[in-house]
């Protein structure tokens, strides 16, 4: 199949269908991009413990918000080539394809040199906990060394979009996104590199997807096709690039920027609380599903069988005395509390809830309403 077939005319014929076909590919290409470090993240978890988790969810929002930066620069490339291949202008292509590779790939080093020098200082003004930077810091820094080919690898996203080619540049990121994954793998399970490992695998697979679509670029021999001889900086076309493309980086990272706030907000509780919210951020629907059900109230975690549970302990504990009743809620109390402290503020509702749902059951019991055989099937 030549290259050429990979174009869609969308200045003739009927537009919906064209659209749909075009815009498809290109929404999955962008949502592929914010998956790598999700990627990370549930690796991380599951084959490199709490902390290591806790780190690299430290770093999602910050990466989300350098993907955006790039992603809205790449659309000031993607609209003005868009614009000369459809005004038939080949000059025009020309001028801006050469010009943009050298704005994209300046974008990505400026970031990455940005990152490198400043990430441990944003990291640490996110409230980023101490058992967790140094490993965020470390993530980060290997990561943002992959900006420079995701940049490239927006900007030949970019051209070839404006060309109708929207295949492509999926089949590409997919196969990196891949790679990227049995890299993970291999990196934390054989090489035992932990948050370095995921960080290393990310970088590999952005370059391994810039490649692919350079390749592409380098070899075509249509007019939107790159030229190494032909790289020139254009300084009318670079303004019309940034004029487009500054305003849509702006968007794009917008929500990231406002989550920044929520990050830090996060970060500001126990280590393990953010480790937490790291593993529920990136949560099949199942898993949350199955966790919905787990606190309802007939769920395992539901007041009703936390409360009998702890009861049941109680008695146990006690050796089936009601006069040591009081006792053992006294210290069920200090538990509370003692975890309240440690949460840094007020338990969750279904905390306070469970705590009040054991005191009475207690001091029923205490009280011969119950007696310790309604709590048997957990005193087995």
């Amino acid at each position: 199949m030549s290259s050429k077939s990979h174009e869609m005319d969308l200045c003739s014929g009927s537009l919906w269908k064209k659209i749909f076909v075009y815009s498809v590919p290109l929404m999955f290409t962008n949502i592929l991009q914010v998956l790598f470090n999700m990627s990370d993240v549930a690796v991380v978890g599951k084959f490199a413990g709490p902390i290591a988790l806790g780190a690299v969810g430290s770093t999602s929002i910050l990466v989300t918000l350098f993907t955006g930066i790039l992603l809205g620069l790449a659309s000031g490339v993607n609209a003005l080539t868009a614009l000369h291949i459809g005004s038939k202008d080949d000059e025009g292509v020309k001028r801006t394809v050469h010009t943009a590779v050298i704005i994209c790939l300046a974008g990505g080093i400026l970031i990455t040199v940005f990152g490198i020098l400043f990430s441990h200082n944003i990291l640490a003004l996110m409230n980023t906990k101490d058992e967790l930077i140094d490993g965020a810091v470390l993530y980060l820094r290997i990561y943002l060394l992959g900006m420079p080919a995701l940049g490239l690898y927006n900007f030949g996203n970019a051209v070839l979009s404006a060309a109708g080619d929207t295949k492509r540049p999926l089949y590409y990121l997919a196969f990196a996104g891949v790679v990227n994954v049995i890299l993970n793998l291999f990196f934390v399970i054989v090489c035992h590199l932990g948050v370095a490992g995921v960080a290393l695998a990310s970088m590999i697979s952005q370059f391994i997807s810039a490649f692919l679509i350079l390749r592409a670029l380098l070899t075509g021999k249509e007019k939107y096709c790159l030229r190494l001889s032909e790289i020139r900086f254009d300084k009318r076309k670079a303004v019309g690039i940034l004029q487009i493309g500054i305003p849509s980086a702006f968007q794009y990272s917008l929500f990231a920027f406002a989550n920044l706030f929520v990050q830090s907000s996060v970060n500001s509780f126990d280590h393990v609380l953010v480790e937490g919210n790291s593993a529920a951020a990136n949560a099949d629907p199942d898993t949350i599903k199955a966790a919905q059900e787990a606190i309802s109230d007939d769920g395992y975690w539901g007041i009703k069988q936390t409360s009998d549970r702890m009861v049941s302990m109680a008695i146990a504990l006690t050796g089936g005395d009601t006069d040591k009743a009081d006792e053992m809620i006294s210290a069920i109390e200090k538990g509370f509390k003692q975890a309240t402290k440690s949460w840094g503020e007020d338990l969750p509702d279904i905390c306070q809830k469970t705590l009040e749902e054991t005191k009475k059951k207690m001091n029923d019991w205490k009280n011969g309403v119950t007696t310790a055989a309604d709590y048997s099937d957990y005193l087995s």
